[in-house]
């Protein structure tokens, strides 16, 4: 729970296993077997789905640029997030925006 509650504080930051697995005294190998064991998911699919989860409330909430969207979600570039939003919704960003629109 700590090192969920640490990466979800600092998802906006760049964050990498080997740095996330020193910081709680572990090595990177064995890091990222007992996440994948506790959590089902990659230390970079979990990091991925909160930056989304956060992403997708402003796309639906806020009339910033889609690019500023991603900035602030901690996405390294417009095509991180459109490739993530795609990945898990079927469609483009710009979409998800058009059929959520003030729902959150």
């Amino acid at each position: 729970m700590q090192i969920i509650g640490y990466m979800t504080s600092h998802r906006k930051q760049h964050l990498e296993a080997t740095d996330v697995a020193r910081e709680f005294g572990y090595g990177r190998e064995h890091f990222c077997r007992l996440f994948r064991k506790a959590t089902g998911k990659t230390f970079k699919e979990f990091l991925t789905d909160l930056r989304l989860d956060d992403a997708c409330r402003k796309l639906s909430g806020f009339s910033a640029s889609i690019a500023s969207i991603a900035r602030e979600c901690g996405f390294p570039d417009t095509r991180a997030l459109q490739t993530a939003v795609q990945r898990k919704y079927g469609i483009r960003a710009q979409e998800y925006r058009e059929r959520y629109e003030n729902r959150n």
